[in-house]
């Protein structure tokens, strides 16, 4: 009677082990079928908030949207040196800190999509105007920079199609501005497996921000924004680094 019982117990295990699992509707896992708010990523953070989950697949979503929308994710984020480019770091915290609004501070507005072709420039307050704010040749409404040899750096770039007139802009050494462009440049050209196409998004990160305008990066404590200059600003014409 026990060789029987334990007979028919391995028929039903075989019999459970062989039955196909049901297949989602979609052909792909119910996880990756639908997004919420509450596992979006805070890009930026080191811990993500309670909640919040780490994303590690090559599509990345619009965030805060109630179903996913893929669009084509580079293999890995652009990360910006501050210590190499503080005032780069500031005017990308700038951006996301003092010019927008809303919930997503620390998730979307750090993912920017490359467009070699976007040439938004002319729209930016580094293009609109020749020579722009950040030289020493400035042209009205804009006083002469105090300070020579400087370039005028915005972010998003004009190279992605959340730059142009939605930018921040800050006046910078030239240096350190071509620098961190020929960084970016070399990113999108060679980074990954390769060139990366047109329509890909990006992640950016910031590696050891500590100006001012960076103080709610990672949460870690409140970026206290600076009214935007002004060309009508009483003190603009000592100004030279002019964040807008």
């Amino acid at each position: 009677m026990r060789t029987s019982t334990l007979f028919t117990a391995s028929l039903a295990l075989l019999a459970l082990l062989l039955t196909p699992a049901a297949a989602s509707p979609t052909g792909a896992p119910a996880a990756d079928a639908v997004d919420t708010a509450a596992d979006d990523l805070d890009f930026g953070v080191v811990a993500p908030a309670a909640g919040d989950l780490a994303d590690t697949s090559s599509t990345e979503l619009v965030a805060g949207n109630a179903t996913d929308v893929f669009a084509p994710l580079a293999p890995g984020p652009y990360d910006v040196d501050c210590g190499r480019f503080p005032n780069v770091c500031e005017n990308w915290c700038y951006y996301v800190f003092c010019r927008k609004t809303g919930a997503d501070k620390n998730a979307a507005f750090w993912t920017v999509t490359v467009n070699r072709n976007a040439g938004l420039r002319p729209q930016s307050e580094c293009g609109r105007l020749s020579p722009n704010k950040c030289s020493v040749n400035s042209v009205r409404p804009w006083p002469a920079n105090p300070v020579a040899n400087q370039d005028c750096d915005e972010q998003p770039k004009n190279t992605n199609d959340e730059g142009g007139a939605n930018a921040a802009t800050r006046c910078m050494d030239r240096s350190e501005n071509r620098g961190e462009g020929s960084s970016w440049a070399n990113y999108i050209n060679n980074g990954g497996p390769g060139r990366i196409a047109d329509g890909t998004r990006i992640r950016v990160t910031l590696s050891n921000p500590a100006g001012p305008l960076c103080a709610s990066y990672r949460r870690a404590r409140t970026t206290m924004c600076p009214a935007p200059a002004s060309p009508m600003d009483a003190n603009v014409g000592r100004d030279a680094i002019r964040q807008q």
